[in-house]
């Protein structure tokens, strides 16, 4: 396996080639009476990875051929033998750990649960665990939860009290890469939620296992009510870290505002009316954060105390559907988690809370910290021209000013702001007696600096940061019987100044697939981009059969492009990828 993107005497581009793993998740449930338990262990064993000799002595041969080899080449070599043992020793370590857990008991009124849960509170900006399987994520809190329900009347009243340590994935199956803690991260409850998940793996040049994980302490609680035409809710939720100490100092695994903070205090109220006597709904949250530092730690080290604010409201009109989404955040940031970016930069986006994003669900262009210091929003109007077909647009409009500057203090002068534009339109199509269905969406976005930037070239300024013009549809066409087509694209051209390729280029990635009823399902991919610093073709192929819900296998060979990767504004960066993966899961 070759992932095409190696570069000259880089390690981290040379570990992850010719690797092979096997991934196992065993779940196992019982259910009796009001009483579920739950258990899922999941393994990893790597038979095949490079070593950090083998990976030096292929820099060292790009580099110098096969000798003779001088003094210089030797202290490479050193060096790349040392940064390869750094990497191999938070990367394709086989483990077996019980990565998800719990007991609950419940009725309609009440539910109890100990071990591992999802969390959500709100509209997630006081925290959000979940699952999102387009990005293989999976974090729970390990602790215990209680919630209840009343209902008198036309009044109906609910709360939760939740509290334990969170608990991610910690095996990125893309990258063979898994997070661990030691001992000194681990303090408090997190003594026992800590039992038997992975540890910290000592490399040959460490002096001590040096944790790329710790995990944080979270107590929150939610308190929701109302009649049918008006809701009120109030949460919050604190965070205290695990931290280590350096240099007379407690300090978390890496830098930054919100990763660093020894605590955060995060609470939010909202008001909601879910029915405006048939017209619509709307929804309300404001939302305030305070951070704390550790101690030996300069108090001003840290931005004071940020709010921030979310609406929703959806307007009905006869065909007409007008959704309106607006934010304003001060520095509000998102709850991310204790990782330690240098050895595992892949994790550097998770984070235990999700704030309410205005843009469209797959909008992968709010680059660094844009949500911590904007204010805009989105209109998106629908008009129903018949059954089962409709137009749409939108507008968006943003301004911020933590995008094209690291400004975690959240100064609103104008040289630090952006401006954004994001406009777009399409159709949606019903058609053979409702069984097929078509999405086309033309759009187009402009992301201006406050500044004038310097162009790649150096011949000049410019004040664009990004811009893009795309094209996106989703197509399921009836073949007839129980045949159908799936066409999917999204074709982009894009500019950006800052971490671009230097010049405008292109990206076109389309999929086409056939279902044959509910069981059988076989496409291929073709991706292709004009951007130099990567290869300019990528393509796949992918089959999948099912037998109700007691089977589903899956194989898929070929190529996929890195990049960023967004669900409804939470991102992750997934790797390239070469070579074969074997999917299976059966049901009992």
């Amino acid at each position: 396996m070759d992932n095409r993107n190696s570069r000259a005497g880089s390690v981290v581009r040379e570990v992850d080639d010719d690797w092979g793993a096997i991934f196992e998740r065993l779940v196992l449930g019982a259910r009796r009476g009001e009483l579920d338990l739950s258990l899922r262990l999941d393994a990893a064993w790597f038979p095949a990875a490079r070593s950090p000799a083998e990976m030096a002595l292929t820099l060292l041969r790009d580099r110098a051929g096969d000798g003779p080899y001088g003094t210089d080449d030797v202290d490479r070599y050193l060096v790349w033998l040392e940064q390869g043992a750094t990497q191999r020793a938070t990367r394709y370590g086989d483990l077996l750990y019980p990565a998800k857990v719990s007991a609950s008991w419940s009725t309609p009124e009440l539910e109890l649960t100990a071990g591992d849960f999802p969390a959500q509170l709100g509209r997630g900006v006081v925290l959000s665990l979940r699952k999102e399987d387009a990005l293989a994520s999976d974090t729970t809190l390990r602790g215990a939860r209680g919630a209840a329900r009343l209902r008198a009347g036309g009044l109906s009243i609910r709360g939760t009290v939740l509290g334990g340590t969170t608990n991610p994935l910690r095996l990125d199956p893309a990258t063979g890469r898994f997070l661990g803690t030691t001992g000194a991260v681990q303090d408090g409850i997190a003594t026992v939620t800590e039992l038997g998940m992975p540890r910290a793996v000592r490399g040959p040049f460490d002096r001590a296992a040096v944790p790329t994980y710790a995990p944080d302490t979270i107590a929150a609680a939610e308190l929701a009510g109302g009649a049918r035409a008006l809701e009120l809710g109030v949460r919050g939720s604190l965070l205290a870290r695990s931290l280590v100490a350096r240099s007379g100092r407690e300090v978390a695994l890496s830098p930054g505002a919100a990763r660093s903070a020894a605590r955060i205090g995060t609470g939010s109220v909202s008001l909601s009316a879910p029915d405006l006597w048939g017209a619509g709904s709307a929804n309300l949250e404001v939302a305030g954060q305070t951070l704390e530092q550790g101690r030996g730690v300069d108090a001003g080290a840290l931005p004071r105390g940020g709010h921030g604010a979310f609406a929703t409201i959806v307007t009905l009109a006869g065909p007409l559907t007008l959704t309106t989404e607006l934010r304003h955040t001060r520095r509000l940031f998102p709850l991310l988690a204790n990782v330690d970016l240098s050895r595992a930069p892949e994790a550097s986006a998770l984070q235990w809370s999700s704030a309410p994003t205005t843009e469209a669900f797959w909008v992968d262009t709010e680059f660094e910290n844009f949500a911590t210091c904007v204010s805009g929003g989105r209109a998106r109007a629908d008009v129903a021209l018949a059954r089962g077909r409709s137009v749409f647009a939108w507008v968006g409009r943003h301004e911020t000013w933590a995008e094209s500057v690291a400004n975690e203090r959240c100064r609103t002068d104008p040289s630090n702001g952006n401006s954004v534009w994001d406009l777009a339109t399409g159709f949606e199509l019903g058609f053979a007696g409702g069984r097929g269905r078509g999405t086309f969406t033309v759009g187009t976005r402009s992301d201006q600096a406050g500044r004038p930037l310097a162009t790649a070239d150096g011949s000049g300024t410019t004040r664009v940061f990004y811009q893009e013009a795309y094209v996106r549809h989703d197509l399921h066409v009836p073949l007839g019987g129980a045949v159908a087509l799936e066409l999917s694209g999204w074709d982009r051209h894009r500019v950006q100044t800052l971490g671009g390729p230097g010049a405008p280029w292109v990206e076109l990635l389309h999929t086409v697939g056939v279902n044959v009823g509910e069981r059988w399902t076989v496409a291929a991919t073709a991706d292709g981009t004009t951007d130099p610093r990567v290869p300019p073709t990528y393509f796949g192929l992918s089959g999948t059969f099912r037998r109700g819900a007691a089977l589903a296998a899956t194989l898929t060979a070929g190529q996929r492009r890195g990049g960023q990767r967004c669900v409804s504004g939470v991102c992750r960066m997934e790797p390239p990828f070469e070579g074969v993966r074997a999917d299976l899961s059966l049901r009992y």
